[in-house]
């Protein structure tokens, strides 16, 4: 006797009403059908493994990474375990905490004042909430480790046991959200996004070789750490937004200037004319668009989203020209060996760019994971905007992994689409690249 469906599958419903093929009524963080059978829903896992405790044990543990190495003869040793048994500051602490102030703090963003939060702001809120101040001094570690190849081992190490020592008090605060806590809740959250592939390929994280070779593992995941800091800002935007880090907020996330949707066919600069050409045929002439109206819905509300950002990105340059990019300003400030390249003038694209992540619908992370051709090519494209960001220790390899990513998993008679992604961001890799065009 042939089964009886409960409805048509979505493409976007979690995974069990998927393979049960019932229809999802797409709730979350658990959906309806998945609640009523008391089933493990896919969506609890789109908020990733600093939002839920029961994957923290799948993550190396710095205890085990420790025992396994020689022991250092200098005055470092033991200083994790220091770290610890004691709540008080280390030297070590002392040091990681200055150097995030003096130059961590200054790669997290391209706008000043965001700079000046995260420097002041943040680290005041962190004397308060000390899983923001451990996860402070994590990421000050793993950028000690990326300046220091001799010593990155050791800094690896020390950014893990800060970063386990933060993890379980956060996921506690997560559960009550408070005035008191929202703002530590919140940057913490930022500070996930930049650690994640910051750790990547280290002896914490050795076999995560960022987006290298397991697309759907590293790029959703990642997508979905800020899709989590999205969530935060959604159920307490109110607050957050009148807060002390609102300069984080509105300059690097959801600046009405930089993602206001007023022109959806508008590309402005003709040096993005493949966007706008892209636009121009999505309805008509792409062969890898769906029929499914969800999945049309979230994808054009993704490309109208990343046109506005390049509208955004084509504004400042123009309202900025003569001005010294930010690359500039921080090199004027920064010793020779934090040194960034430059970018365009006056365009804050690193701030569009995770404004992107930070707005694109929660299925299109679900559609990227599906390999579907339409999230893929628009993808793609977005890597065009973020390669014109400034080349942090954290966000270097990003664009060019993300194309290739792309390139290897869209089928091939889209590959057309992704030509100009491939030239614009793979630059001198171009031609090698075009072996599976």
């Amino acid at each position: 006797m042939p089964r009886i469906t409960l409805g048509q599958k979505s493409r976007t419903g979690c995974r069990e009403c998927k393979t049960r093929k019932v229809k999802c009524d797409e709730q979350r963080p658990i959906c309806g059908s998945c609640s009523k059978f008391n089933k493990r829903c896919s969506f609890l896992r789109t908020t990733p493994y600093l939002w839920n405790s029961g994957l923290s044990n799948q993550q190396t543990k710095p205890e085990k990474v420790i025992s396994s190495q020689k022991p250092r003869k200098d005055a470092r040793k033991g200083s994790s375990k220091q770290a610890k048994d004691n709540p008080d500051f280390t030297l070590e602490d002392m040091r990681l905490l200055h150097h995030f102030t003096s130059s961590t703090s200054k790669t997290l963003s391209d706008d000043p004042e965001a700079h000046e939060t995260w420097a002041t702001t943040v680290v005041q809120i962190a004397f308060t909430q000390s899983f923001l101040l451990q996860g402070i001094l994590a990421l000050a570690a793993l950028h000690m480790a990326s300046l220091k190849p001799d010593e990155k081992e050791y800094f690896s190490i020390l950014a893990a046991s800060k970063q386990d020592a933060a993890l379980k008090d956060f996921r506690h605060q997560l559960e009550n959200i408070t005035t008191q806590n929202c703002d530590a809740i919140f940057a913490f959250s930022f500070l996930a996004e930049y650690y994640i592939p910051a750790s990547a390929g280290t002896v914490i994280n050795p076999a995560a070789t960022f987006m290298d070779d397991d697309f759907f593992g590293a790029i959703v995941d990642w997508l979905r750490l800020h899709q989590g800091t999205s969530d935060i800002y959604k159920r307490k935007g109110h607050w957050i937004r009148n807060g002390p880090v609102a300069p984080l907020l509105w300059r690097d996330i959801t600046s009405e200037r930089c993602l206001s949707p007023t022109r959806k066919h508008d590309v402005g600069d003709s040096r993005n004319y493949p966007l706008y050409d892209l636009v121009s045929k999505w309805d008509t002439d792409i062969a890898c668009t769906s029929s499914d109206a969800q999945e049309e819905k979230i994808n054009s509300r993704a490309l109208e989203l990343l046109v506005e950002a390049f509208n955004s990105s084509s504004e400042g340059s123009e309202a900025n020209a003569g001005r010294m990019s930010v690359s500039e300003l921080l090199n004027d400030t920064l010793p020779p060996e934090y040194e960034i390249s430059p970018i365009s003038k006056g365009s804050n694209y690193l701030s569009l760019s995770l404004g992107w992540l930070f707005e694109i619908p929660f299925g299109f992370v679900e559609l990227l994971e599906q390999r579907r051709p339409a999230a893929l090519i628009i993808f793609a494209y977005f890597a065009v905007l973020f390669q014109n960001a400034p080349r942090f220790w954290w966000n270097e390899p990003i664009p060019a992994k993300i194309v290739k990513a792309v390139a290897a998993v869209l089928p091939r008679e889209c590959h057309r689409w992704i030509e100009w992604p491939i030239r614009e961001v793979l630059g001198d890799d171009y031609y090698a690249m075009r072996g599976i065009i």
